[in-house]
């Protein structure tokens, strides 16, 4: 991350909490994350009541009786084949140092920083042409007469938001694609021209039926929900 004003504003995004529940929090963002290079799992260092630090990576955290215990991944950069895990009591943690924040920008930041520096977003001219084939494909495929569309004039003028509208159009994609499953779902869909997908400040995501088009509204500069496809795909069938 660039020094400087990008630094201000992205610490101005970040909020101060309770260590314990910042662990449990890279515990649920590792889940979700899962092994996506481009989004790389914060690393950590642990500072305990009794004087000592661990670092490593949040695996788990787990509950057994009245016991936390935070489970750790100890990468060894002399043995690298190997597989170091350390259990900590979530008890005794009393401080949590995150290196490298802006690679762990969505959790630090609950989801106002959408993505990571390596999420590098295509143009404003190529996201255009990328939602037009999805649109396209929609329209051929489902019979939504004008498929996917976006209210280009409602996104901001920067390319932040880019990255987030074709995830978005892409799910739109798989929903609309299991709505037109059966029968019932088809005709739920007849008279549905397009989706149109249009940004909100602040807005959480939401599809309305309007007229002759679905539309679905959201903050497109802040993170997508976790389970974007299922969550799409509810928005969908509620609309009709």
């Amino acid at each position: 991350m660039a020094k400087g004003p990008e630094t201000h504003l992205f610490l101005n995004k970040c909020a101060a909490k309770d260590p314990r529940v910042l662990l449990r929090e890279c515990a649920e963002y590792r889940a979700k994350a899962g092994d996506d290079p481009k989004r790389p799992l914060p690393r950590l260092t642990i500072y305990t009541s009794t004087g000592q630090s661990f670092s490593g990576m949040v695996v788990q955290v787990q509950r057994e009786r009245d016991l936390e215990t935070v489970l750790l991944h100890v990468p060894d950069e002399a043995r690298p084949e190997a597989i170091d895990l350390l259990y900590v009591g979530l008890d005794r943690v009393i401080a949590v140092k995150v290196q490298d924040g802006e690679w762990a920008a969505p959790l630090l930041t609950a989801g106002e920083v959408a993505r990571v520096p390596s999420e590098e977003p295509p143009t404003r001219l190529q996201l255009k042409r990328d939602v037009r084939e999805i649109g396209q494909r929609v329209a051929k495929e489902y019979g939504v007469a004008s498929g996917i569309d976006v209210d280009w004039d409602s996104l901001p003028r920067s390319d932040g938001p880019n990255l987030n509208v074709l995830d978005l159009a892409k799910s739109l994609e798989k929903g609309v694609r299991k709505v037109v499953r059966d029968s019932l779902g088809k005709e739920a869909m007849k008279g549905v021209r397009k989706v149109t997908v249009r940004h909100q400040p602040a807005a959480r995501l939401t599809c309305e039926k309007e007229r002759d088009a679905l539309v679905v509204v959201l903050d497109l500069e802040k993170a997508l929900p976790s389970s974007l496809d299922s969550v799409v795909e509810e928005r969908l069938s509620g609309a009709l």
